[in-house]
């Protein structure tokens, strides 16, 4: 059975879209660029995003999902000022931020830069996943930052531009309402529906 597998966090479940309820019912959003691309090609969709993931644990959900070879994979990376831990007890695996363990952020150097570089280490990481898979995929981001470290060549990318396949990459406006956004709330049903109409284009044998 050939699935669309969508990974990458609440933008790909779609939290706040028309259909999805915040609190996880009636579950995923079946308006999000990837459920739109499954309705498109005619194939089944596996959402296996999750509220607030960091990249490293995108990369976790990639580690984790049955891909076969005939399957198409997008995923949307995520703010590289997340970070996944595995907490003891109950807890388990947890998204912190800025906001949320204070002495992570005060004692560990955690400057922009090394943000982006331990992104591209876990992308790097899915890319060499998924080639080996053999599958159709492509990445994309929900924010401008990671974006533009890809698109433009920056300090980190230079670092590991010999490893980081850019065709692989949907690379989208930089005034595109997906990556720049307020904060605040997430994108809206026509947000998605226009990243939709824009990869719909590459669906069909994508970046084989």
């Amino acid at each position: 059975m050939t699935r669309l597998h969508a990974f990458g966090d609440s933008f790909t479940y779609g939290h706040e879209l028309s259909d999805c309820d915040a609190n996880g019912q009636p579950g995923h959003s079946s308006l999000t660029y990837s459920a739109l691309s499954a309705k498109h090609l005619g194939i089944d969709y596996k959402c296996h995003a999750i509220g607030h993931s960091a990249n490293n644990g995108i990369l976790r959900q990639i580690k984790l999902a049955n891909i076969h070879k005939e399957d198409t994979c997008l995923v949307m990376w995520s703010f590289s000022v997340r970070f996944a831990f595995m907490f003891a007890g109950e807890k388990g695996w947890h998204t912190i931020n800025k906001n949320e363990d204070r002495w992570w952020w005060d004692n560990i150097d955690q400057n922009s830069e090394q943000c982006l570089d331990r992104s591209i280490d876990s992308i790097l990481a899915a890319q060499a996943i998924l080639e080996s898979i053999g599958c159709n995929y492509t990445f994309l981001c929900n924010n401008i930052e990671l974006q533009d470290e890809i698109q433009y060549n920056n300090k980190i990318f230079l670092y590991n531009s010999k490893w980081l396949d850019k065709n692989k990459w949907l690379l989208l406006p930089r005034d595109h309402k997906m990556i720049k956004h307020d904060n605040i709330s997430h994108p809206g049903d026509e947000v998605h529906r226009d990243v939709f109409n824009i990869l719909k284009e590459r669906l069909n044998g994508t970046n084989r």
